[in-house]
């Protein structure tokens, strides 16, 4: 899956900012301090089995965990096979939700 891009950036929401690269190999996890409002307005519960995607619009992973305080909250995404970190971590680690 990692690879395909949405041609319509506006479609897509600020998330947060990756904290925590956990695992290895195929069980690979990030912890993201939300920080998208606009995400948080629309019910933090929703995003649960959301795709979420790199700045490049590249899909990275799937958010499995929703936890911490309600209003700022932080989220177990689960990453793709083939993701690569390096590339994640460069760009400020920002990732995004579909709107």
């Amino acid at each position: 899956m990692k690879g395909v891009r949405s041609d319509k950036p506006e479609s897509y929401k600020l998330l947060g900012s990756v904290l925590h690269i956990l695992g290895s190999g195929n069980s690979r996890s990030v912890i993201v301090r939300v920080r998208g409002k606009g995400v948080r307005d629309r019910g933090i519960e929703k995003l649960l089995n959301s795709v979420v995607v790199d700045e490049d619009r590249r899909e990275i992973g799937r958010v499995y965990d929703i936890f911490g305080p309600v209003k700022h909250p932080y989220i177990t995404v689960r990453l793709f096979r083939g993701v690569n970190l390096a590339e994640l971590r460069s760009g400020g680690g920002k990732v995004f939700v579909h709107a």
